[in-house]
């Protein structure tokens, strides 16, 4: 999907997508893999003040940039309730 559908995928769900740092802690955990492509993240780089790109975390927790419109995987992260 693409950036945008991802974000309203998870906001569907109640979710969002996930910050740099909890993916990659996430990852971390044994039996959990990042897609090799690369999954979107909550962070957004821009250019200028109406072009944007979206951060992705590749496999290699390697952060990366990449347009919106471009398709890459992802995964929500909902609130914890107790």
């Amino acid at each position: 999907m693409t950036a945008p559908e991802a974000v309203a995928a998870c906001a569907a769900v109640g979710g969002e997508l996930p910050s740099p740092l909890g993916l990659i802690g996430f990852d971390a955990v044994p039996g959990i893999e990042i897609e090799p492509g690369g999954e979107w993240l909550n962070e957004v780089w821009f250019n200028t003040e109406t072009n944007f790109a979206v951060f992705l975390l590749t496999n290699e927790d390697r952060l990366l940039v990449r347009l919106a419109s471009e398709s890459h995987q992802f995964r929500c992260v909902t609130p914890f309730l107790h």
